[in-house]
């Protein structure tokens, strides 16, 4: 469990609208859907403490939701890629394609690789509802 402190710029009904600035203990691990360019990011999380505007807060984060959510991001695009040269390089060797094997290969690989970030991309919803239940406020 990752602990962050942010602050809390805004409230509707039970949700507490926190922004989180990276520091220097984030690294690039991306748990809290932070993209490593951006400095900061705003999170809505369920206000269990009645905070108010400007106050500073302990957010928690469920690490296993947010790393499985990173890990998908990066390991299927690579998994795509590789089932993408292998069937590539299969097809033309097999004399299905008539054209160099490595070429073949090369551009299944990519071609998969770049459906697989339009699959990403289209199930964005869905990884950050799930994210969104990996955030906890801490109580004090």
């Amino acid at each position: 469990m990752i602990r962050e402190k942010g602050e809390v710029i805004g409230k509707e009904g039970k949700l507490a609208f926190v922004k989180f600035v990276r520091s220097s203990a984030c690294g690039n691990c991306t748990a809290c859907g932070m993209a490593k360019d951006e400095k900061d990011i705003i999170i809505d999380v369920l206000d269990t403490r009645d905070v108010k505007v400007g106050e500073f807060v302990d957010i928690e984060i469920e690490t296993k939701k947010a790393m499985i959510s990173s890990a998908i991001a990066y390991i299927f695009p690579l998994i795509m890629l590789i089932i993408g040269v292998v069937l590539g390089y299969t097809l033309a060797a097999k004399g299905i394609i008539k054209a160099d094997k490595e070429i073949i290969g090369a551009v299944f690989g990519i071609g998969l690789t770049f459906v697989s970030y339009l699959i990403i991309r289209n199930l964005e919803p869905v990884f950050r509802k799930r994210l969104k239940t990996a955030y906890k406020m801490a109580e004090e």
